[in-house]
C-alpha cells in the first residue's frame, strides 16, 4: 500500500479547521465549564505533605516509654489529622503513601517473612489508619 502524498491530504486542512470551529462554537458552555472545575491539587499536596510528615516524625523521633511494655509514638498523628480534616478517603492513601515510603527507604527491610507478610504490614495496616474519623 503506498503512502499518500502532502498534496493529496491538502484539502483536508480546512474542512478540520471548520469542523473544529463548528464544534466549539456549538459546545461553548462546554469549554466554560471545563475551565470553571474546581482543582483537587490542594488535597493531593496536603495528602502528600502529610504522608511525609509522618516519615519525618518516624525517622526522627523515638518513642515515649511509660513502662515496659508500653510506649507512646506521635508518628501517626500526621494521618490522624488529616482524617478529621479531610475524611477517610485521603486519610487512607496518605497513609498507603507512608507505607511506601518505609518500603523505599528501607525501614522495612529485613522483616518480611514472605509478600503477603510484608503488603498486609506495610500497605494494608498503614492503610487502615486512615479509619480513624
Amino acid at each position: 500500500m503506498c503512502k499518500p502524498e502532502m498534496r493529496e491530504l491538502t484539502f483536508l486542512v480546512p474542512v478540520l479547521i471548520v469542523a473544529n470551529q463548528l464544534t466549539f462554537a456549538q459546545s461553548n458552555w462546554v469549554r466554560k465549564d471545563f475551565f470553571m472545575q474546581r482543582s483537587h491539587v490542594a488535597g493531593l499536596a496536603e495528602i502528600a505533605i502529610f504522608a511525609g510528615l509522618a516519615m519525618v516524625l518516624d525517622i526522627f523521633t523515638q518513642p515515649l516509654a511509660i513502662g515496659p511494655w508500653i510506649s507512646l509514638s506521635f508518628k501517626m498523628t500526621p494521618i490522624f489529622l488529616l482524617a478529621f480534616r479531610r475524611g477517610a478517603k485521603p486519610a487512607i492513601m496518605a497513609g498507603f503513601i507512608w507505607g511506601i515510603l518505609q518500603v523505599a527507604l528501607g525501614q522495612a527491610a529485613g522483616g518480611w517473612l514472605n509478600l503477603w507478610q510484608g503488603f498486609l504490614e506495610y500497605f494494608i495496616a498503614f492503610s487502615l489508619i486512615g479509619f480513624a474519623v
